[in-house]
């Protein structure tokens, strides 16, 4: 009887639970669809939607529709969520250092949702080694731009491409993975190739005010062969084009009269296999400085590389062999040293590349040309008391060097410090214990005369 009265309330309850189960796979199942269906508007929504944004560090206003023929590298982030960090760390600062720190077509911009955090942002971008724009996007719950990109999570990357009057969302990414490095790289890098290479065309099409001069050059090789390379240049004064075998390298100087010169070889694929090489090594250098307005196509069994150098004199150097080379920088408590600033020079002084560690103490320069020299190595980290004895090495596969910081200059004066304040303790504390002997003396000679009368 107590079972047959109780069965309607289990029945209700079954019904209710079912109810409510059934409620929330539908609002999932909603929310789910309506950011689905909103994130591929946003990548659907060409052009991409326009903004005028305040810089966090210089107040300056970024409008995005002043950039052309860039590619945009998107990112929305907070200083709250750790995934921004990772983000950060391992992927886009990583990228930005070793590949388009120097790009020209290439532009890092990030919008924080932080309205309530302005000064935290700064102490936070200066931890993470941004060193790009960085704009204030407002609040997020009210922020229009994040709402017009359909922001529903961070880290939120967008990929763009302004080309002519073409503007365009090419890729989009929600949430860190270390991977993002290598995708974001893959997708800029073609996009960038598509700029250059319509560039170039442009400008076929619409000038041909410059005169070209071409050359044939034979190179010996160390193996006792011997290639015929085909170069041009629009500058007519030229030295011919020079095989430094011992530093793997291909030089020629030029003389440029026109404000926008260039040069421009076919290097045949058979080189590169001889000289255990691939088209992934290359790095061209202008005046000692690397170069990072090429073009390099691949045209069968040759690849096309074109180098922009402007007016004046210059000296071109194409290395086909290069390396990786990662500084590490700890105390002499072992622990990471970051904020630092490895600078690289080459053999002769003049600076190659410089670059900021990241939080763990590490930077690694990629594509360093591998020559019969050795390079030098400064660390900078400003007015403290770790300084760095600068160091040499042969940069081969994948080098490695180690820093360890050491009390000098700086420090000497905080040391000297802290012996002068020790000084006047003892000193103080032995006035006050010669005062203290002194008033017991004075106090026994008292208690003594006293007893003498007594």
């Amino acid at each position: 009887m107590r079972g047959n009265l109780l069965s309607p309330q289990v029945e209700i309850r079954k019904v209710l639970l079912n109810f409510i189960i059934l409620s929330f796979i539908f609002s999932l199942t909603v929310f789910v669809v309506e950011n689905f269906v909103r994130v591929n508007i946003v990548l659907a929504q060409n052009p991409p939607p326009d903004f005028s944004l305040i810089e966090a560090r210089s107040g300056e206003i970024v409008h995005l529709y002043d950039y052309s023929n860039k590619i945009i590298l998107l990112n929305f982030m907070t200083t709250w969520c750790p995934w921004d960090s990772k983000e950060f760390d391992y992927v886009l600062v990583p990228l930005y250092e070793s590949y388009y720190k120097n790009d020209s077509h290439v532009v890092f911009i990030s919008i924080h949702l932080d309205p309530d955090k302005g000064p935290e942002i700064s102490s936070y971008i200066k931890e993470h080694n941004v060193n790009w724009l960085v704009l204030e996007g407002g609040k997020w719950s009210s922020s229009k731009v994040a709402e017009d990109y359909g922001v529903d999570a961070v880290p939120r990357t967008f990929i763009l491409k302004f080309f002519g009057a073409s503007k365009e969302i090419i890729y989009q990414k929600r949430g860190h993975d270390p991977e993002n490095f290598y995708k974001f790289h893959e997708v800029i890098e073609n996009a960038k190739r598509e700029i250059i290479e319509g560039l170039l065309k442009n400008h076929s099409e619409q000038s041909e005010i410059t005169r070209v001069f071409s050359y044939l050059s034979t190179i010996q090789l160390s193996n006792g062969k011997s290639i015929t390379l085909n170069y041009s240049t629009t500058s007519e004064v030229v030295i011919e084009l020079i095989h430094d075998s011992k530093n793997n390298v291909l030089h020629i100087r030029v003389n440029e009269r026109n404000e926008a010169g260039f040069f421009a070889v076919l290097l045949s694929k058979e080189f590169l296999k001889e000289q255990n090489s691939s088209i992934e090594e290359i790095v061209i250098t202008i005046n000692g400085k690397a170069c990072e307005r090429t073009y390099i196509k691949n045209e069968g069994n040759v690849y096309l590389i074109r180098v922009e150098y402007g007016h004046g004199e210059k000296d071109i150097q194409i290395f086909y062999q290069s390396s990786s080379l990662t500084v590490y920088v700890q105390s002499i408590f072992g622990l990471p040293v970051s904020n630092a600033v490895a600078i690289l020079e080459w053999p002769d002084g003049q600076i190659f590349k410089e670059q900021t560690l990241s939080i763990s103490g590490k930077t690694t320069f990629q594509r360093v040309p591998s020559i019969n020299a050795p390079y030098t190595i400064h660390i900078e980290y400003g007015f403290l008391s770790f300084q760095f004895i600068p160091q040499e090495i042969f940069v081969n596969k994948d080098s490695e060097i180690v820093f360890t910081s050491y009390i000098y200059y700086d420090s000497f004066f905080t040391f000297l410090s802290f012996f002068l304040i020790s000084i006047i303790m003892v000193n103080s504390k032995k006035r006050r214990r010669t005062q203290l002997e002194n008033n017991s003396s004075r106090e026994k000679n008292k208690g003594d005369e006293n007893y003498a009368r007594l």
